[in-house]
């Protein structure tokens, strides 16, 4: 009897052990970089774009360059929204400026999945099969409506360690490719951008 009473405490640990050990894994596993980043976060940022209505062959090179053109400058204000599940969102209103003068104004966003290479850095894609939306607000681009552009390829990013600020990057190798709503539905066109751009971010929802 005495040795069943000493073993009753022994069974009692190993059974919580067995229902705390898993989660306690589990909150190990998130913390060293699986799907680490939550949150909103309110960033600002610069970026321009090399755009080819014809699109680009090898090394970047336009297929026409007597008609490409460089967007001189883009300013971002906008938020990143990413939840533990390991997607997210951009929204942003960006300001264009674009030869020879005129100012146009969007209003962007797109969803993206994101993976974390340790518990600082990580990267983002563009959902498979949605699309960046750019809904022209201002300037002559607003003859356009709303413009939307598959984005092939990712964005790097670092987060603080303290979870607060992060700063996300993108550039060649990614390219834009504008598609056309027609009536039966979005169609690829030849016009291709590869833009650059660097946001810095602030988490502003705890």
């Amino acid at each position: 009897m005495k040795d069943k009473s000493k073993r009753l405490p022994v069974l009692m640990v190993i059974a919580l052990l067995t229902l705390v050990l898993p989660l306690a894994l589990a909150a190990a596993e998130d913390h060293w970089g699986k799907k680490i980043i939550e949150g909103e976060y309110a960033f600002t940022g610069a970026g321009n774009c090399f755009v080819s209505p014809t699109g680009f062959g090898d090394n970047y090179a336009p297929n026409d360059p007597t008609l490409a053109f460089v967007t001189p400058a883009q300013i971002w204000e906008g938020h990143y929204t990413f939840k533990r599940d390991g997607t997210g969102s951009v929204t942003s209103v960006t300001r264009q400026l674009d030869l020879p003068g005129a100012l146009n104004i969007a209003n962007i966003s797109w969803a993206f999945n994101y993976t974390t290479k340790d518990n600082t850095t990580f990267t983002t894609k563009v959902t498979p099969g949605t699309f960046d939306t750019v809904e022209w607000i201002g300037g002559p681009n607003v003859s356009l409506g709303t413009n939307y552009f598959e984005i092939d390829g990712p964005c790097d990013g670092v987060l603080s360690q303290d979870g607060k600020t992060l700063t996300s990057t993108c550039g060649p190798p990614t390219i834009l490719t504008l598609f056309v709503s027609t009536p039966s539905g979005l169609e690829r066109t030849p016009f291709q951008a590869y833009c650059s751009f660097s946001h810095v971010g602030v988490r502003v929802d705890k």
